[in-house]
């Protein structure tokens, strides 16, 4: 592989993991927030996390209620049956359901009494597990590397995130073969740099 190569694959590598891993946004919003003090090395490099519950309240504002619910998952037959007994309710307006991370959004016109008790209903729908539950892999993927996206950044003091010392490692390794074996970049490296470097220009 030649100079020039080593450092577009890098650069795409690194590109590419960042946006799977969270985002430049996200990591700057991050690095940001660590600058200011916002966020405690306690937080973010603790040795371990609290176990995710089953059933949670995420997030509570007027008329808007968000939970995280572990066995819909995966799980479409369960989310039918919660999403129409939610729906039997004139006051529920709107239900969301992520498969993928077991979110459930519902906007409502409820109080918060009778939102409890609706609740309270719908979490004696889930079936209790029974036996060891079936291992996610993507879910797993994305909780491994986003975990350890998360200990780079607090480690550096989120000034680096796992992407950027992928592309660090691949520049150093091309110049390093730049320098020792004078490699240098042939035609069709120069032309799929070009093509890569224009990637969202806009004519």
């Amino acid at each position: 592989m030649s100079f020039m190569s080593g450092i577009m694959m890098g650069a795409a590598i690194g590109r590419n993991i960042h946006e799977i891993i969270g985002g430049k946004k996200r990591w700057r919003g991050k690095a940001n927030a660590m600058a200011t003090g916002k966020i405690s090395k306690g937080s973010c490099c603790g040795k371990g996390h609290a176990k995710a519950e089953e059933f949670a309240l995420v997030s509570k504002l007027p008329g808007r209620r968000r939970y995280r619910i572990q066995a819909l998952v995966n799980n479409a037959a369960l989310g039918a049956l919660i999403e129409k007994k939610l729906k039997e309710d004139r006051k529920i307006s709107k239900v969301e359901i992520n498969f993928l991370t077991g979110s459930l959004l519902i906007i409502h016109k409820k109080d918060d009494k009778a939102m409890d008790s609706l609740m309270v209903q719908i979490k004696s729908m889930i079936p209790v597990k029974k036996g060891k539950a079936p291992v996610i892999y993507a879910t797993n993927w994305y909780n491994t590397t986003d975990s350890l996206n998360s200990r780079v950044r607090c480690l550096t003091h989120g000034w680096f995130d796992l992407s950027t010392l992928l592309s660090v490692f691949f520049l150093i390794r091309g110049i390093r073969k730049m320098l020792l074996l004078g490699q240098r970049p042939s035609g069709p490296t120069m032309v799929w740099w070009a093509l890569h470097m224009m990637k969202g220009w806009k004519f």
